[in-house]
């Protein structure tokens, strides 16, 4: 049986998650829905600027967390064939402890990047976006 403080944080969880299911469903119908044009990493970054801002502002309106930093990345799977589009947000407790949030998108279709931008992900492999504050300007830094 799960203790009443288990079952909160597990809802918590199961928000978060259903939140990013959600914003990563609605990033995915835009860049398909969009097929005429390619986009740049950064282009692709910002699709997920205020979703990323949502979910820093829920966790913190939820959960009571203070927002620390994170990142978000965009990565070459390994076949090279496509990417995926992951989120790290790390919070503090008010008691100190540490809290971090992670997910991944599932694999899209590297061909809706420009040439360029695909070029330099293979190379690279990932591309880093630091997350800022959402009142500070917003969710990231591209």
């Amino acid at each position: 049986m799960q203790e009443p403080a288990a079952k909160s944080h597990k809802g918590i969880i199961d928000r978060f998650e259903l939140l990013e299911k959600y914003v990563r469903e609605e990033v995915a119908k835009r860049v398909y829905d969009n097929t005429k044009k390619n986009y740049t990493i950064d282009e692709l970054a910002q699709l997920y600027d205020k979703s990323t801002d949502d979910l820093i502002l829920d966790a913190v309106r939820r959960e009571g967390l203070v927002f620390v930093g994170g990142k978000l990345y965009i990565a070459i799977t390994e076949d090279e064939l496509g990417y995926v589009v992951g989120l790290e947000a790390y919070f503090k407790r008010p008691d100190g402890e540490w809290v971090v949030k992670k997910n991944q998108s599932a694999a899209m279709p590297l061909n809706i990047m420009l040439l360029d931008s695909r070029n330099e992900l293979k190379r690279l492999k990932q591309i880093d976006f630091e997350l800022t504050e959402p009142e500070a300007g917003g969710g990231m830094h591209v």
